[in-house]
């Protein structure tokens, strides 16, 4: 305005401008006082004018002055359970008074101090800190950019601070300058155990035909047990039983799974909540047998013989006990115990088995006839169990069970016996022939001595009683007669296997004919 005597006029309107310069602030100060100023000609007169006005100071912050805030949901302190989901979400607002919006999964309007806008979002970080964890947290946790997260610690049940930090470049509208400015907040959670899957053990490899525990986190809560529900290879699955553990049969192989799931009350918001977890895991093969299985010995010409314990782990033969194979294709070892054998004889007396432990061959040596049986047991143990059951259950050491099994015996029967004679014999038979010419030589019926005791044959029906020599344990299967198999041989290699006989006497010497 122009002050001209009494009166005040409008001297000039001037339009709006915008003035842009740089400037530098010491970083104790923090407001920044801004005057404008006007210079004044006035034509006639020897001075000038010049007009300086105040204006509105402007506030400076650093990008440390926590200008954002960062909020969890939920809000702390929570209570989570292995197993059940526990999900937090994260959003970004200016503190009180330093701006507007919000930043989220869905909103993106988040605006500080009137004028700075997120150009982008560098990283969003979350952790689950240990209530005594030393480190840095954020050098921990893993670079990502989603708004929310499923609570899962690497370090088991206990007492955690879930951890985010957001790290966004803010950029001035007008001006166009930038800078990064972070905003990070925490709740505390405590952990507490659910269901877990003890045994099964995850990603191991067991042997076929064996009965596997399954051991749960709730084995000793029966009535929190019996409500589990069970899941095996995709299938519903009832054990059946009131208290635990239960044994599955793993009767192929091949790829296994097992799921488990259990409803239970929250107890801060007595809520359903359903805690689960499942195995997978491999059963391999297993071929274990001791040879022969079953053998008659004529006593008068071989009184012994040597059995091999032949065992074999997923294609890869045992050499001895104690001496570990490959048992999976990671790495996973598995050894034979020392063999446990059990031997039997009857007669008492009759027979000597020479075995050991750490040997998988015997040798059994009759000193009369009689029969003699040998057991043989094999354990195989997975020797690298635990550091399987440490990657899944941090914490959880004292629950271990060494994958230990058993398998059912093998067995082989041995019978030592004299050769069976011929006491008489019924039949047509020749005593004289003329030169090319043939006779008939054949056997009705005879009696046969055989393990002490005699026994009538025909041709017609075999044996009116079979024979039947026992075996050293009662419920082994005895040595039974099945058939007389009669074979003739005569000159010229002639020979027949019927119980008619017609050799051709071509020479005029002497000849002999034997059945």
């Amino acid at each position: 305005m122009l002050n001209h005597g009494n009166k005040k006029e409008w001297l000039e309107e001037v339009s709006p401008f915008t003035f842009q310069t740089p400037v530098e602030v010491d970083e104790n100060i923090n407001e920044l006082p801004l005057y404008l100023g006007a210079n004044f000609h006035a034509a006639g007169y020897p001075t000038d004018k010049l007009i300086i006005s105040k204006l509105p100071s402007v506030a400076i912050f650093s990008w440390d002055d926590d200008l954002l805030i960062l909020n969890l949901d939920p809000v702390g302190p929570i209570t989570a359970y292995e197993g059940a989901e526990t999900k937090f979400s994260a959003e970004v607002q200016p503190a009180p008074g330093m701006g507007s919006g919000i930043l989220s999964e869905t909103d993106k309007t988040l605006d500080l101090l009137d004028g700075y806008k997120v150009a982008a979002v560098e990283g969003i970080v979350w952790f689950e800190a240990p209530i005594d964890f030393d480190d840095n947290w954020k050098n921990k946790a893993a670079a990502g950019q989603d708004y929310s997260h499923i609570f899962n610690p690497d370090f088991g049940p206990g007492s955690y601070t879930m951890n985010c930090s957001a790290v966004m470049k803010m950029q001035e509208s007008d001006t166009g300058d930038s800078f990064i400015i972070s905003a990070e907040n925490n709740t505390p959670v405590d952990f507490l155990p659910g269901l877990r899957i003890f045994s099964p053990i995850n990603e191991l490899a067991y042997p076929v035909n064996v009965s596997l525990k399954v051991k749960t986190s709730f084995d000793k809560e029966t009535e929190v047990w019996k409500k589990i529900k069970w899941r095996l290879n995709g299938k519903e699955y009832h054990h059946g039983l009131d208290e635990a553990p239960f044994f599955i049969d793993l009767n192929r192989t091949g790829k296994w799974s097992l799921q488990a799931e259990l409803t239970i009350k929250n107890p801060e918001t007595d809520e359903d909540m359903l805690l689960k977890d499942h195995v997978d895991f491999v059963v391999n093969p297993v071929e274990i047998n001791l040879t022969p299985t079953r053998k008659v010995l004529d006593f008068s010409l071989q009184p012994s013989q040597e059995l091999s314990l032949n065992i074999t782990l997923n294609g890869k033969q045992v050499e001895k006990p104690g001496k570990p194979v490959e048992w999976n294709d990671d790495g996973l070892k598995a050894v034979v115990d020392p063999i446990e054998w059990f031997f039997a004889q009857k007669p008492n007396n009759c027979a000597a088995a020479n075995h050991d432990e750490n040997n998988l061959t015997a040798n059994v040596n009759f000193t009369n006839t009689g029969a003699a049986t040998l057991l043989a047991t094999v354990t195989v143990r997975l020797t690298d169990g635990e550091e399987y059951f440490r990657r899944r259950h941090k914490g959880f050491e004292d629950e271990f069970e060494e994958p230990v099994f058993s398998f059912p015996f093998v067995r082989a029967d041995l019978w030592a016996v004299e050769t069976p004679v011929w006491l008489s014999t019924t039949g047509k038979t020749a005593t004289r022939a003329i030169q090319e010419t043939s006779r008939l030589f054949s056997i009705v019926s005879g009696k046969i001595k055989f393990d002490g005791k005699e026994y009538d044959w025909n041709s017609d029906s075999a044996f009116a009683d079979k024979i039947k020599i026992p075996a050293a344990i009662p419920t082994v299967s005895p040595l039974t007669s099945v058939d007389v198999k009669i074979r003739w041989e005569g000159p010229e290699d002639q020979s027949s296997e019927e119980s008619e006989f017609k050799p051709k006497f071509a020479k005029l010497d002497k000849q002999q004919i034997v059945m």
